[in-house]
């Protein structure tokens, strides 16, 4: 029985240990993340609008404000970071410290410690015998055979893409306009568009023949949230158009479509529309 309970200890310890180590690989201990007010060069909030932050090293990304004009976004970088709305102005600069880091790297720093001491604990109380493991414990030895199925017959490969085929098919789309300060011709109110998702990578066509929407958008996705753009056609000229938002587990894509905020649009002004659609 001593030996019973010995081992069952010694399985507890190392499960806490690949606990411990499997916290340090998360990936957003290297980010910092901020919660932003948008306004805009009138002092008007600038809620749902999409700002595009350059980062330090040149990169872009495209998020969404929300209701109140709020901003979150994960700093994953130091140095600086330029705002922009969607006519390219900038809102706001960001300076990212590398001591704003220290803090999550101290705790992954620790969190190692930890484990190496309980590996170090774990091995200096191994000597005493497995006789007594295979007679009346359940543990398995590292000999024994271990079943890798997941209990319904697959080997669980399948469930890596679970997510992706879940978000993507054909959704009906219904659009509404959310800012016109151009006062623009209004040509986009429903589209029939097809989601396709291979890892991070978005692919979105268009099936309803809308000659004032681009027939293919190309973007990234990451969880439920999602950016994409091309170039197209609005009422004759040639512009951009931009889309970002999210698709919820439910089927539902909540995202606004940016037109023109290149400025070759009539009178260099953006048309924005906020979007639904359901699959």
């Amino acid at each position: 029985m001593l030996a019973i309970h010995f081992q069952l200890n010694r399985y507890s310890v190392i499960s806490l240990i690949l606990s411990i180590f499997l916290v340090t690989l998360a990936p957003a201990a290297n980010a910092v993340t901020k919660h932003l007010s948008m306004i805009d060069g009138n002092g008007q909030p600038l809620a749902r609008t999409i700002i595009t932050i350059t980062a330090p090293d040149g990169s872009k990304t495209q998020k969404v404000t929300d209701d109140k004009a709020i901003l979150e976004h994960d700093f994953k970088q130091s140095g600086v970071y330029i705002l922009y709305d969607p006519a390219g102005n900038v809102i706001k600069t960001i300076s990212i410290g590398g001591s704003e880091f220290f803090g999550t790297k101290a705790m992954t720093v620790t969190a190692i410690t930890a484990g190496a001491a309980l590996l170090l604990l774990a091995a200096s109380s191994g000597g005493d015998s497995d006789s007594d493991s295979d007679s009346d414990s359940n543990i398995p030895d590292a000999g024994d055979p271990v079943d890798p199925g997941t209990g319904d017959g697959d080997s669980g490969d399948d469930d890596l893409g679970g997510a992706e085929g879940g978000l993507a098919g054909t959704y009906n789309v219904t659009a509404s306009v959310a800012s016109n300060p151009g006062n623009l011709p209004v040509l986009i109110d429903a589209l029939v568009l097809q989601l396709e998702i291979i890892g991070t990578q978005l692919n979105i066509l268009q099936l309803s023949s809308n000659a004032n929407f681009p027939a293919q958008l190309t973007g990234t996705i990451a969880g439920e949230s999602f950016t994409a753009s091309s170039n197209g056609t609005y009422g004759g000229s040639q512009t951009l158009f931009q889309l970002a938002g999210s698709i919820s587990g439910s089927q539902t894509l909540s995202f606004l479509i940016n037109v023109g905020a290149d400025g070759s649009l009539p009178g260099g002004q953006a048309v924005t529309y906020n979007a639904t659609g359901t699959r």
